[in-house]
């Protein structure tokens, strides 16, 4: 989590130009961590497509008790003249979760994009964003778990799990409180002057409508009930602290 830093750093492929740009914000380097966000500059690289080399990897990570597989999606920049890889940088999920056909799929589908067109890929799935202090507090409310979709034991578990997890109703909020603030001091990423050339729309242009944040919002009240539940919990630890 960083605070007054850039809210992401997209990647956009373009056919037109043949190009790979990648808004790169400014990361602060921790000895045995991945880098972090920071304020500062940021860096519009441009890749040429014909340069890019996909390499989905797996490794082995152990914390010292456990020890697991994790996969993910680099592209590696070739020197056209050598071949020799300048650069390799990730993208899609960087969390190094999830199974290694996901990391084949997501390169398949940009290169279907980039090679045959918008018409050999699946639509684009919609997603929400939380924006209100409520929601982010929502986002670590254990409550939530009693009207999750999923099924089977997952469910029963989940269920099982979120009442003694709202005990953990401080730090819930501390949690919850400190996203939101992230949230509303990060900085939107621009563009520059590719938003008026290369990335400017047609006048044609319809712009898509967010199925997933409308019904996202239209959950607002069984998600602003559960929230005052929690807070509820907080305040009676609070009264029997001091009691």
């Amino acid at each position: 989590m960083a605070f007054w830093a850039y809210e992401s750093e997209p990647f956009r492929f373009d056919r037109t130009t043949r190009k790979l740009y990648w808004f790169r914000a400014p990361r602060r380097k921790w000895p045995g961590y991945e880098p972090i966000p920071k304020p500062g500059k940021p860096e519009i690289k441009i890749y040429d497509w014909e340069n890019i080399r996909a390499e989905v990897t797996r490794n082995m990570v152990t914390n010292g008790n456990t020890a697991g597989r994790v996969s993910y999606l680099q592209l590696a920049v070739l020197d056209p003249a050598s071949g020799q890889v300048l650069e390799r940088f990730r993208i899609g999920n960087d969390s190094l979760a999830g199974p290694f056909s996901d990391r084949v799929a997501l390169w398949e589908t940009i290169r279907r994009f980039m090679e045959e067109g918008p018409h050999a890929v699946p639509d684009a799935v919609d997603k929400f964003q939380r924006v209100t202090l409520i929601d982010f507090w929502d986002a670590c409310n254990p409550l939530t778990r009693l009207v999750e979709s999923a099924t089977g034991g997952g469910r029963l578990w989940g269920r099982i799990l979120s009442i003694p997890t709202t005990l953990l109703a401080p730090l819930l909020l501390l949690i919850g409180l400190c996203h939101w603030i992230a949230y509303r001091t990060a900085r939107k990423v621009s563009w520059g002057e590719l938003d008026t050339t290369v990335f400017k729309l047609p006048p044609t242009a319809q712009p898509k409508v967010n199925l997933a944040q409308a019904q996202f919002e239209a959950d607002t009240p069984r998600r602003r009930r559960f929230v005052f539940i929690l807070l509820g919990v907080f305040v009676a630890e609070v009264v029997a602290f001091f009691w």
